[in-house]
């Protein structure tokens, strides 16, 4: 039995992903799958396949429940390919094997990634998974960076923002791209969702 945890979150294709990953999961190792909810430390621990969905940038800082996670396949839902760039920032320990797949993935590209997630899955199920979450590559925001992150929060465009740091608008410009390059972020949009996923990680 391959149990998989289905993130709180996670609306990949609904239950039609459902039914494909368990199709492929018994094609490929003749097991049956159980699909679990809620990120416990229970549910965590004992899945063998964790899913969830993820904003650009999301993967580059500490989930806190897959502290839990044991050796296992671990899938990253982001929107589209043609708009996601990998970060330039180290991923924590917990999803440094995360598999990327994109809600416009062809079923090819869908089957081949999951094949290759299940077949290295296999050569590490011996292996031990302790994230050292102090010696963890997980990054956050400097102040100055937390400082435009607010203000482009509150929707202020970047001209608004040079203005209210005093600082010249190339200065501005450059340490927003900068911040977008260092999370695989290409468009404003995408800036806003990963702000937006900031505080309310912040909020808890």
């Amino acid at each position: 039995m391959t149990n998989i945890l289905i993130g709180s979150q996670c609306t990949f294709y609904g239950e039609s992903f459902k039914i494909y990953l368990a199709e492929l999961i018994y094609e490929s190792q003749r097991e049956f799958v159980e699909y679990h909810s809620g990120f416990t430390k229970k549910n965590v621990n004992q899945a063998d396949v964790i899913v969830i969905d993820l904003v650009c940038g999301e993967a580059s800082f500490c989930i806190p429940e897959l502290k839990w996670r044991k050796p296992g396949v671990l899938i990253g839902i982001l929107e589209d390919k043609n708009q996601h760039s990998l970060p330039e920032a180290s991923l924590p320990h917990c999803l440094n094997d995360v598999v990327y797949l994109y809600r416009n993935d062809s079923l090819e590209d869908l089957r081949s990634k999951l094949l290759r997630a299940f077949d290295n899955q296999r050569n590490t199920e011996n292996c031990q998974l302790e994230p050292d979450c102090i010696l963890c590559n997980r990054v956050s925001l400097t102040l100055p960076q937390r400082k435009f992150a607010s203000l482009w929060l509150q929707g202020q465009d970047t001209v608004a923002v040079a203005g209210s740091v005093n600082l010249n608008l190339k200065t501005v410009y450059s340490k927003k791209y900068a911040l977008m390059k260092k999370y695989g972020l290409q468009t404003d949009q995408q800036l806003h969702s990963f702000i937006n996923l900031l505080k309310t990680k912040s909020d808890r």
